[in-house]
This record gives C-alpha cells, structure tokens and sequence, in this order.
C-alpha cells in the first residue's frame, strides 16, 4: 500500500492512527507501571470520558461558566424591564454668591429616565 500515491487526507489518517496507538499504548505502560512495587496492587484506570471531566474541571472556561450563566439570566431578565437602567433624580445648584445675598442663583431639577435604543431590547 503506497500512502504516497494517495490523497492527503489518507496520510492524514494514517498518521493520525498510529499517534493514537504510540499514546493508548504509552497510557497502558504507565498505568501497569504506577503499581511497580511488589504486592501492590495496580492504579485505577480512568476512562476517556473521566479524564476529559477531569482536565475540563481544572479549566477556568469550565470554572467561569456558572458565572456567565449567571450574566445570561440577569441580561434576559433585565430587556423584561420598560427601561434599561432605573430611573434618577438629579439635583443641581449653582451661585456666584461669596459673601453676601447679592448675586445669581440657579437651582436645576431633573428626572433621568434610559430609553431603549430601537430594537436594542428585543436583541437583548
């Protein structure tokens, strides 16, 4: 059989396998070798699906993940509300007034009230 005469994908596939082969057969030697001393008994071997729990666990994606769920819900409860942020009341003085009660005074009210922009709430 001559790899070379075929597409490189095959090649791929090949070398693919026997790296496959080099690790499961690297695993299999470490674990018999893990209980080396005489009368012990061999280590437990982890299936592929516990060793990928295990690395994914040790992951800070998989550690941030409850935290961006968190983010998600609290974002989809907020484009419930009628407006993005809460409203607030602002209160503002001014004066030229050092000494005396001769001069300007200016003394400003206001309500703040976020609008959504368009279609900014149905994205959210």
């Amino acid at each position: 059989m001559d790899l070379r005469r075929r597409d490189p994908t095959a090649l791929l596939r090949a070398t693919l396998a026997a790296a496959g082969i080099v690790c499961a057969w690297a695993v299999q030697a470490q674990t018999e070798n893990a209980g080396a001393t005489p009368g012990a008994a061999p280590a437990s071997v982890m299936s592929l699906a516990q060793a990928f729990d295990a690395a994914w666990a040790r992951q800070p994606e998989a550690l941030a993940l409850q935290a961006r769920r968190d983010a998600a819900r609290s974002q989809q409860q907020a484009s419930q509300a009628w407006t993005p942020e809460p409203a607030a009341l602002e209160v503002s003085n001014k004066t030229d007034r050092l000494n005396r009660n001769a001069g300007a005074r200016e003394l400003e009210l206001g309500v703040v009230l976020p609008l959504w922009l368009p279609g900014e709430r149905s994205r959210s």
